[in-house]
């Protein structure tokens, strides 16, 4: 396994997530700002299910040996993000939009964080970039 066959298999998987996420946060953004933030709030949990099952199936993908330690690390970062898009959701259900902004703000380098991890790897897909979503 070579690190271009390694992108070839991945990106079809982050791809799939990525359009499911789209598609996910259309408009949440602006229910956000227009104060609808409980019906905002499902939609976190449902895209961090979706990025969990992507997690899950990269790990299966056989990594190069000289990147599987920051592969390794790679894919926790990304199960640490989706477990602040948890937070997130139950958050916005408990209709408190005071802490929203932290939240967004470390989302933002936990995103930056991941895509450093893996900035040799050529990912479109698989590098993480928050405006594809508003």
């Amino acid at each position: 396994m070579t690190r271009g066959s390694y992108v070839e298999e991945v990106e079809p998987i982050c791809k799939a997530v990525t359009l499911a996420n789209r598609s996910i946060f259309r408009g949440t953004e602006q229910m956000i700002r227009n104060g609808k933030l409980r019906k905002a709030a499902p939609r976190f949990p449902r895209a961090a299910t979706a990025v969990d099952r992507a997690i899950r199936r990269m790990q299966a993908v056989p990594r190069p040996p000289r990147d599987r330690q920051r592969l390794a690390r790679w894919l926790r970062q990304g199960r640490s993000g989706s477990a602040l898009l948890r937070k997130v959701g139950v958050t916005l259900k408990k209709n408190r939009r005071g802490p929203l902004q932290g939240m967004a703000e470390e989302l933002l380098l936990r995103t930056k964080r991941v895509n450093a991890t893996v900035v040799g790897f050529d990912f479109e897909y698989c590098r993480l970039n928050p405006s594809r979503f508003t």
